[in-house]
């Protein structure tokens, strides 16, 4: 019942813009402290199968679901409420069985940089280490079994395969992303998904890839450079696609200042 009530939420539009189940959510992390154990053990659980479908639509063209982040002052923060004697199973059956693979990415990176980022003295984090270590193995274990498809459809894909390399799947996120992108078209399909859209003073997308979004990606980013080359200068190519591996190509040497001139449409 909880997951249908929530669906239904997901499609309700409020009059301020947004969705009905984004209210829910808000008042949830605010009068966390009176939610009972049992009733956050059935909540997460709901969530955990439905948070990426209000994901899919309140995600906008430039900009991420808040929701979605593993912090304290968002829908996570109620992990803080659950004692710690339950905590453990609840993070393990949460990252077993939870559809939302973006919610769970989104714990996971936040935790990460609760840890381990250069301001991480200043935070309080949500999980311990060894909390931390527990999910990153349950989301490393499920993604090496994860359907392409599965990955593919999520709403941020990229907050998805960063979470995968936080996580320790370095080897295989490079195997999979090289399986997904072997074709010219599916490429730049792929690169558009993980790129960072800007409008122009003209009014115009463009579509931004920047060198730290590569690396994670790419084990060569030479050859990913000389392979939008030829697309852009293939004639059988659509102009979309074109334009599309134009615009990585340009964002790419932007970042990369010493790399030497030759004789291409680029240079």
């Amino acid at each position: 019942k909880g997951i249908t009530t929530f669906q239904q939420l997901t499609t309700e539009e409020r009059p301020q813009g947004g969705r009905m189940a984004e209210i829910l959510l808000e008042r949830l992390s605010i009068f966390g402290s009176e939610i009972t154990e049992p009733q956050l053990q059935g909540l997460f659980y709901v969530l955990g199968q439905t948070l990426d479908e209000l994901a899919h639509v309140t995600t906008t063209e430039y900009g991420q679901s808040s929701f979605l982040r593993g912090d304290k002052h968002q829908i996570f923060g109620l992990i803080a409420e659950v004692p710690t004697e339950t905590r453990t199973q609840l993070l393990d059956h949460l990252f077993s069985t939870a559809s939302a693979l973006n919610w769970l990415a989104g714990i996971l990176i936040s935790s990460a940089e609760d840890h381990f980022a250069s301001d991480s003295h200043e935070r309080e984090p949500l999980l311990t280490v060894d909390e931390l270590e527990a999910i990153q193995g349950i989301f490393n274990f499920r993604m090496a079994q994860c359907a392409a498809e599965e990955i593919l459809s999520a709403p941020q894909m990229l907050s998805v395969l960063q979470a995968w390399d936080i996580a320790g799947g370095r080897y295989q996120l490079l195997e999979w992303v090289t399986e997904q992108t072997k074709e010219d078209e599916n490429l730049i399909t792929f690169l558009v998904r993980c790129a960072t859209p800007k409008r122009t003073s003209h009014g115009n997308v463009e579509h931004t890839l920047s060198w730290q979004t590569a690396d994670l990606l790419f084990e060569d980013i030479d050859h990913l450079l000389q392979r939008l080359e030829t697309i852009a200068t293939k004639a059988d190519q659509s102009t979309w696609q074109k334009d599309r591996a134009m615009e990585f190509h340009g964002s790419l040497r932007r970042e990369k200042r010493a790399r030497p001139t030759g004789n291409s449409v680029f240079d």
